[in-house]
């Protein structure tokens, strides 16, 4: 699958790291630490973009950007709590400016442990960027969650494609308001008109389906919640008889 990213993604450091000595720990006490963020891998939230990679030391955090040209930034932080201080970003020394500037300025993220997330139940959330999830807990495939009031069940984020052409659907529901998103991608400029419909083999993320399957006509099946990256990345419902 691939996907592109906006400029503002670099604004927000924390993240995605190599495994080290100490083993990683979910934690839901909300308190950062220097083991839990140099132990953790992170990446990027779905929607945020890929070719992210973020590595941390004890005192600082370097950020490589790495599709269609690559791009280098660090900073240092300081931890209080379950915030994390950015210090303003530099470019570093020697590394192609192909994508975007890194010289951002500090800000203070956030921990955030949500047991009915989406995608990561750790996520630290910064105020002028996206937001980077601990990988090691990611949802899993089959755990139920309540998400706007829902009982739903996780489809782990696999890749799904649409079977035939169907309606984009603001709710779990045949009369639910649908929602316009725009196919292709505006970095190569190929990119179509608006459209509520999504085609027959377009990709798509699984996010999480009903708990219980519903009627709609002469079909019963699941609704299925679904992530489709095109210009921009848009989150909606679709029926399972349209999407495997």
């Amino acid at each position: 699958m691939r996907h592109y990213t906006t400029l503002y993604l670099f604004v927000c450091l924390p993240f995605l790291t190599m495994a080290c000595k100490e083993k990683a720990t979910t934690t839901s006490t909300g308190e950062l630490t220097k083991a839990f963020l140099t132990n953790s891998k992170w990446a990027t939230e779905m929607g945020h973009g890929g070719g992210l990679e973020i590595k941390f030391t004890d005192d600082s955090v370097r950020f490589d950007f790495n599709m269609e040209g690559s791009s280098c930034g660090t900073t240092k932080y300081v931890l209080t709590g379950n915030k994390i201080q950015l210090n303003a970003t530099t470019r570093c020394p020697g590394v192609e400016n192909f994508i975007g500037t890194y010289e951002n300025a500090s800000q203070v993220c956030e921990l955030v442990h949500d047991e009915n997330a989406l995608q990561y139940k750790n996520l630290i959330r910064c105020p002028n960027g996206p937001s980077f999830g601990q990988v090691e807990s990611l949802v899993k495939k089959g755990d139920t969650l309540t998400h706007e009031g829902r009982a739903l069940v996780s489809e782990g984020l696999a890749q799904g494609e649409i079977l035939s052409a169907a309606r984009f659907r603001s709710a779990p529901d045949a009369t639910a308001k649908t929602i316009f998103f725009q196919p292709g991608n505006d970095i190569e400029g190929a990119v179509g008109p608006k459209t509520d419909t999504l085609p027959g083999a377009q990709k798509v993320i699984l996010i999480a389906r009903t708990k219980d399957k519903v009627a709609v006509q002469k079909w019963n099946n699941y609704w299925y919640y679904v992530g489709v990256y095109a210009a921009t990345y848009t989150q909606g419902w679709v029926f399972g008889e349209f999407v495997k």
